[in-house]
């Protein structure tokens, strides 16, 4: 990065500089096959000098491989990126090989990897919308909406609940309407939503 050191040693660094080191060579990524955008993480690995190794879900392959193959157009080597399509044992060794890793999944995944330091884990979401009594939900409807059904409501930001302070009925009557009129679509046409 602009400003920064390559030695944390560097007299600059005193001065206001920063520095920018790596924590190792290779980034491992179990990724996730839920939604595209899942992958807009990795890349930035490449960016830092990492080289990367990515594991691709097996429910959607796709996205990683045309992420590496034009990666791989793009210059970068077979030795800088691979993808590495295996089961959940050659997927563990993936990831014990490398100093980095990436790892997308549900509660199994965050009692196995949460307490490794060098795993980034992208666990299940959590995220709950909280409406109190004073507050008038039709003044945040389309916030709600967006935060359960955006993105095709496959992320780990989606709201999995909605929590009411009172009567629940005409917030859950509104959300019926709204979530109803929302087509259902193949998730290749361009007015896809979920």
């Amino acid at each position: 990065p602009a400003g920064a050191v390559t030695d944390w040693r560097d007299p600059l660094v005193r001065s206001g500089r920063a520095a920018h080191t790596r924590r190792g060579d290779v980034f491992a990524v179990h990724a996730a096959g839920n939604h595209p955008g899942t992958h807009s993480l990795w890349p930035e690995a490449l960016a830092l000098g990492f080289r990367v190794a990515v594991r691709p879900s097996r429910r959607e392959p796709f996205t990683p491989h045309r992420l590496v193959s034009a990666l791989r157009l793009a210059g970068f080597g077979n030795d800088e990126i691979a993808l590495l399509p295996t089961d959940h044992a050659g997927a563990d060794a993936v990831l014990r090989g490398a100093d980095l890793g990436l790892v997308y999944g549900g509660e199994d995944v965050v009692r196995k990897y949460g307490a490794d330091p060098t795993v980034l884990l992208q666990g299940p979401g959590r995220s709950k919308v909280l409406l109190t009594a004073d507050v008038d939900w039709r003044d945040h409807l389309d916030t709600i909406v967006d935060s359960v059904a955006g993105r095709g409501g496959t992320g780990c930001v989606n709201a999995t609940a909605v929590l009411v302070e009172g009567d629940p009925t005409p917030l859950c009557e509104a959300l019926a309407e709204r979530f109803s009129a929302l087509p259902s679509l193949p998730p290749e046409h361009p007015k896809a939503v979920l």
